[in-house]
């Protein structure tokens, strides 16, 4: 339909997308389901159509930073800036593309009033902590059920550009696949842009495909012994689901959006081994790459399960009840009030990051859920929020994408805001901007305060006591890409035999940098028997539990970290009453000091002779208490009111 402006007299529902997308693409084919859900809908293009529509929308985008020669990224700031002008309901329809990275993605996404998303993976891991996700499966085309007569000995897949679709594991299985087997693929009209791919694609596939029609993609999965998937991340996995539709088993790895097809006949999970995700695209975590080798073996020896044609799949029927569950045809104020799209509160409201894990929302939550506060997303904070005072978690790492967001909210809330600075403002016009808006600065060290002239010192918050007695010997550390912690962990280890290390590691969703992941797999790799590297994401229970059990911690924090910052990582663990071992030449230590002592050489051949000794002398002494932390916050508030 034609992006007509003006205001029309009735209530719309508007399908916006950056691009009409491809009709034989996995969004051409949402597209196509959402036009029969909502025949009426509007399908614009232009962002300034929507500028205070007068009605829902509905946004089909993927959450991708990758390939912007073939799309954009994920949104632009005039793009978030029009829809919070929104009066209905935003409703976000979207897969995450797996090989981008997930901060600067989840940041950026716009007013949020309701997400929707294929496959539990994205609601658990991706999108946690965002209000209103639900998890609506992608329906499969209808397409006929084919019963196997033989065998064909051939096996299919499809391919992508995209790292993560791991063309370099086509090539093993070719090697180790006997010749009798034929190999055919399809391949995205993007993989045509790069030859040196394509090249590839040709030593190992026998036939190879582009876009082909419904029909023919029908007749492609039934000529298939196995539709095999060796991609190491997916938000959701349409194809394999539409060959097993067809009939055709199916051999993929049980991961992210792979996992809701366990217990599906004709599925086979292919063994995987864990790697550093650096080599296909996936820069923030170790990915589970599937074991061609191991697969090529099977399908040798294997014969092709039979696969039923009454299988559970999501149907296009399905799609529309379950969406027309969160938005009828017909407007219905009942159910927009139903999704909160006004928050109305006389607590205070904190207002944090998307992505997850981070340390600034996670002190954030701390700290709210210790006082009676409020933890919103700033996705969600950008519809009209009442309440006695917004503290926004800050620190110049946001700058990009909170640029967009600060002046918009700041425009529509009334109630004082307190921006809670976690380092000092580093860009040009970030300070000028952040003076406009703020009612009040606090910052988390005296240092950071006075560098920044704030108002007010809320410390990052001391973690919870033990919940179990400790087990002797047992020494460990924990943070985010801490390769220097690991390996130094497992130098000591390597002199100490009779102790006992047990590292809990998390991956950065913000950075995107070689080395610290190449050398924190090393690290773990190599690790002695009596060193354990546990690899998160962990909850902060999970955390405080496996804590609890340790006899000391072995701290380092980085010496180029910024002046006034300070160590959550210490702070969590400050209440424990068991001995820190800290390095002294980090600013983000110097709060401490009044708690700690430091260590000023921090290498292994020292630490093992402390490790020899008591350590009494480490452990925190004089350390607040629960109820003098909150006093303190409350002397804050009260400087407000």
């Amino acid at each position: 339909m034609s992006n007509r402006k003006g205001k029309t007299s009735s209530w719309q529902i508007a399908i916006y997308e950056p691009f009409v997308y491809r009709r034989h693409s996995g969004y051409g084919w949402i597209q196509r389901c959402l036009e029969l859900a909502y025949p009426n809908a509007r399908l614009v293009t232009d962002p300034l159509v929507l500028k205070n529509f007068e009605g829902d929308v509905i946004c089909l985008r993927g959450m991708t930073d990758e390939m912007s020669f073939y799309r954009p990224p994920f949104y632009y700031p005039k793009e978030i800036a029009i829809l919070s002008t929104v009066k209905g309901l935003v409703i976000h329809r979207t897969t995450w593309e797996y090989d981008s990275i997930p901060a600067p993605i989840i940041n950026l996404f716009p007013r949020a009033d309701v997400v929707v998303v294929p496959s539990k993976f994205l609601k658990d891991r991706i999108l946690s902590g965002f209000r209103n996700v639900f998890v609506i499966p992608d329906p499969i085309k209808p397409l006929r059920y084919r019963k196997k007569t033989g065998r064909s000995f051939r096996i299919g897949g499809m391919l992508h550009p995209s790292k993560r679709r791991n063309i370099e594991g086509w090539i093993i299985l070719r090697d180790f696949l006997p010749r009798r087997f034929k190999i055919s693929v399809i391949i995205a009209p993007e993989l045509k842009e790069h030859k040196e791919l394509l090249d590839k694609v040709q030593l190992f596939a026998d036939e190879v495909l582009f876009e082909l029609s419904d029909s023919d993609l029908e007749e492609f999965y039934a000529s298939l012994d196995w539709f095999v998937s060796l991609s190491v991340g997916e938000g959701y996995g349409l194809p394999v689901r539409e060959a097993l539709k067809v009939g055709t088993p199916v051999i993929c790895p049980k991961h992210t959006g792979y996992n809701d097809l366990e217990g599906l006949e004709g599925v086979v999970f292919a063994p995987t081994r864990r790697v550093s995700g650096i080599d296909y695209g996936c820069w923030h975590n170790f990915v589970a790459a599937p074991d061609a080798k191991a697969i090529a073996k099977f399908i040798a020896s294997a014969e092709p399960p039979k696969v039923p044609d009454n299988l559970p799949l999501p149907t296009v029927e399905q799609f529309i009840t379950e969406f027309h569950k969160i938005l009828p045809p017909e407007r219905n104020s009942e159910r927009m009030a139903s999704f909160n799209i006004k928050i109305r509160t006389n607590n205070i409201v904190w207002i944090v990051p998307n992505a997850q894990p981070c340390g600034v929302r996670e002190v954030s939550e701390i700290w709210a859920g210790r006082t009676g506060g409020m933890v919103i997303p700033i996705s969600s904070a950008l519809n009209w929020l009442e309440a006695r005072m917004f503290i926004v978690a800050y620190h110049p790492n946001f700058w990009e994408w909170y640029r967009w967001f600060l002046p918009s909210f700041a425009k529509k809330i009334k109630a004082p805001i307190v921006l809670w600075l976690h380092r000092k403002p580093s860009h040009e016009d970030e300070e000028a901007t952040l003076l406009s808006i703020a009612d009040a600065i606090w910052a988390t060290t005296d240092k950071l305060a006075e560098m920044t002239g704030a108002n007010g010192i809320l410390p990052n918050p001391i973690g919870d006591e033990p919940s179990n007695e400790p087990i002797e010997g047992l020494f460990g550390s924990f943070g985010i890409y801490k390769h220097e912690t690991a390996t130094l962990i497992n130098q000591l280890a390597y002199r100490l035999p009779h102790l006992k290390f047990k590292c809990l590691w998390s991956m950065s969703p913000y950075f995107r940098d070689e080395a610290p992941v190449k050398l924190l797999s090393e690290a773990m790799e190599n690790a002695p028997k009596n060193a354990e590297h546990l690899l998160g994401p962990f909850s902060r229970q999970q955390l405080h539990s496996e804590l609890s059990e340790m006899s000391g911690f072995i701290i380092w924090n980085p010496p180029w970290a910024a002046p006034g910052e300070s160590s959550a990582r210490i702070a969590f663990v400050l209440r424990m009453k068991r001995p820190i071992l800290a390095n002294d030449d980090s600013p983000m230590i110097d709060y401490y000091r009044r708690y700690i002592p430091t260590i000023q050489r921090f290498d292994a051949e020292f630490l093992t002779t402390l490790l020899l000794r008591h350590l009494d002398p480490y452990v925190p002494c004089n350390v607040p208490t629960l109820e003098e932390e909150i006093e303190l916050f409350k002397n804050l508030i009260r400087m407000m009111d």
